[in-house]
Parts: C-alpha cells; sequence; structure tokens
C-alpha cells in the first residue's frame, strides 16, 4: 500500500515539475516576444527619424550648401537601420509561433490532467 503511495506521490511530483517547467517556457517565450516587439518599435522610430534628418539634407545638397557625401552617408546610415527590420521580424514570428506552440501545449495538459491532481500537487508542497 506505502508503495502504491508513493508511485502516485512520485507522479504528482513529475506532474508538477512539468507543469512548473513549461509555464516558465511560456513566461520567457512572452518576455522574449515582448521584447523583440520593442527592438522593432525603436527601430522603425530611428528610421522615421532618419528619414526626417534627410529631407533637410537633401534640400541643403540641392541648395549646394553640402556635399554629396553627406547625403549618401545620412543614406546609408537609413539603409543600415532599415537592413535590421526583416531579421528582427523574422525572429518575432518565430517567438510568435513558439509562444503559441508552448501555450496550446500548457492547456492539452492542463486538460489531460485534471485540475484537482495539480491542486493536490500544489498542497504537498510547504
Amino acid at each position: 500500500m506505502e508503495s502504491l503511495k508513493a508511485q502516485a506521490d512520485s507522479q504528482r511530483f513529475q506532474l508538477e515539475a512539468a507543469y512548473l517547467t513549461l509555464t516558465s517556457n511560456v513566461v520567457a517565450a512572452a518576455v522574449e516576444e515582448a521584447d523583440l516587439r520593442g527592438q522593432i518599435e525603436a527601430t522603425r522610430k530611428i528610421i522615421k527619424f532618419q528619414s526626417r534628418s534627410l529631407e533637410p539634407l537633401s534640400r541643403q545638397y540641392e541648395l549646394g550648401q553640402i556635399a554629396t557625401v553627406d547625403v549618401v552617408a545620412q543614406e546609408a546610415g537609413m539603409a543600415q537601420t532599415q537592413a535590421l527590420l526583416p531579421p528582427l521580424e523574422k525572429q518575432l514570428a518565430q517567438q510568435r509561433d513558439l509562444l503559441a506552440r508552448l501555450a496550446a501545449s500548457l492547456a492539452r495538459n492542463l486538460q489531460k490532467n485534471s485540475s484537482s491532481n495539480l491542486c493536490n500537487c500544489r498542497r504537498s508542497f510547504p
């Protein structure tokens, strides 16, 4: 009888460990997703600023007040910043996919294992 109880306890602990691992992975994925959204937003703001800075430079160039190199340097900087967006957007899409898969897995696990098992498991910890 005691062996069965120990086996049941072991299974509950394994379930709890899996649940905790999965939930921590969901949280980590959500934090990473938010970070990527922030990076994309910041990059877009930088591009907008660089674009606004390019307009007066172009006018100054047309008036002969600055050299071509100044305009080209600003255009190159903006192009470099724009090149950062596609990889960030790809990472964001991948992160969202991961988050969706983890959330679905968590939902499946919660559905498969009754909430009473998780509650019993939580009660067994101090």
